[in-house]
This record gives structure tokens, sequence and C-alpha cells, in this order.
């Protein structure tokens, strides 16, 4: 790869990172956090606990309303808090102790 190809990549993964930073922490947090991981992890649970095995084969039970709602609190907050830490990382990594991102 010549090194014009080189700065221009790291050109573009500076400035995703700046857009990252500029869109700001509430955002990341929604979209990374709460919608990335907690939407898809309270459909899969959801779907995981109505299928049950036994003797070799699959069986579907019904959706309970309290396991919705359950999981309705939990997962949007585990999401909530990978959010928050994920950002964390992102701003130690990127930002170190200035405003401005790092490479």
């Amino acid at each position: 790869m010549s090194d014009d190809r080189k700065l221009e990549k790291e050109a573009k993964r500076r400035a995703k990172i700046e857009q990252v930073y500029r869109r700001g922490r509430t955002r990341f947090i929604l979209t990374r956090g709460v919608f990335g991981y907690g939407l898809w992890m309270l459909v899969c649970v959801t779907v995981i606990n109505r299928i049950t095995r036994s003797n070799g084969q699959f069986h579907f039970r019904p959706i309970s309303l309290s396991g919705i709602l359950i999981n309705l609190v939990i997962w949007p907050l585990a999401g909530y808090l990978f959010g928050s830490y994920m950002w964390g990382q992102f701003t130690s990594t990127h930002m170190g102790s200035s405003s401005t991102p790092q490479a």
C-alpha cells in the first residue's frame, strides 16, 4: 500500500473518530449501548426463553407478559451501562486528556 493511501485511510479514520465525538456521549450510549446491545439482547433472550428442549425435541412456550416486562427493564439498562463503559473506553483511547481526537 502506498504512503498516500495510508495517509488517506488514516485521515478517514480520524474524521470518523471526530464525528463520533462531536455527536456526543448521549447519542453514543443510545446507538451503541441501548439500541446496539440492549435491543438485540432483548430480542434474543425473549426468543431463546420461548424455546425449550425435552426428549430431543424443541417446543415453544407461550410468551409471558411478565417475562417481556422484565426483559424490557433489564436489557435496555444493561445496554445503557454497556454504552457508558464503551464511551469511557472510546474517550480514553482516542481523546486522552485533551478534547481533540488523537490517533
